[in-house]
């Protein structure tokens, strides 16, 4: 097995952590999630049930199929083609932003329809809850476009919770976009709140918003490490 890449998000909490990889046998590459301590290993092996509710949802085809080998390592197919991020960004690169707007209406209305339509309050908000459903990490990187199927695949879905409002989780996924496309956001005069006012939520949903997002880290990530940014081991062989 030769391996291309590996992550491991040493800023989690023990029970949270997790090596990721992507590696390859004979042509044919394949991701796999690796419980790095005894603690992890019951949330890989949730995966297992994540898949499936993930697959009730959108459907076998739109999820990056995945199996439990075994205790603590959990395997998922890799998936070639165009990330959604990239997808949207094409099009506001080149001045086309009626079509990047298209792409995020379709991630709001379509990706998210089964999301609770209200913003639920902190109070409301249980993010270790046993009950797994709605990812709340549905970002726009974490979908791509299949370049043999032309179809939507999800390739994450480690944190499923009970509920999370699709204003929660575009604001999530719009946040993640503008971080890693900043510059040329501000090249164009686009505020990072004009992005989430044009996604509809106003300042209360922000803060509300954002109170819901501190409460879900509080809940998993160790504050005892330097940052709160991603604490990553980078192989590339």
């Amino acid at each position: 097995m030769k391996v291309i890449y590996a992550q491991s998000p040493m800023y989690r909490k023990l029970e949270y952590n997790v090596l990721t990889q992507i590696a390859e046998i004979d042509g044919k590459r394949f991701v796999l999630k690796k419980a790095l301590n005894e603690q992890a290993i019951p949330f890989v092996n949730g995966l297992e049930k994540n898949y499936q509710e993930m697959v009730k949802q959108y459907g076998v085809e739109h999820v990056a199929k995945g199996e439990l080998l075994s205790p603590g390592i959990f395997k998922m197919e890799y998936i070639y083609g165009e990330s959604f991020d990239t997808r949207c960004m094409q099009c506001f690169k080149i001045g086309d932003f009626d079509g990047f707007i298209k792409n995020i209406v379709y991630y709001y209305q379509h990706m998210l329809a089964d999301y609770t339509n209200d913003v639920l309050s902190v109070k409301d908000f249980d993010p270790m809850s046993s009950q797994r459903k709605y990812n709340i990490d549905l970002s726009f990187n974490n979908i791509i476009f299949s370049s043999n199927s032309g179809e939507f695949k999800i390739i994450d879905y480690e944190w499923l919770l009970p509920s999370v409002s699709r204003k929660l989780a575009c604001f999530r996924a719009i946040t993640l976009l503008y971080d890693q496309y900043q510059d040329l956001f501000k090249k164009n005069e686009m505020t990072w709140e004009m992005l989430l006012s044009g996604c509809g939520l106003d300042e209360k949903d922000i803060k509300l918003c954002n109170e819901q997002g501190r409460q879900f880290y509080n809940s998993v990530l160790n504050w005892s490490t330097k940052t709160i940014e991603k604490a990553t081991a980078m192989v590339n062989l």
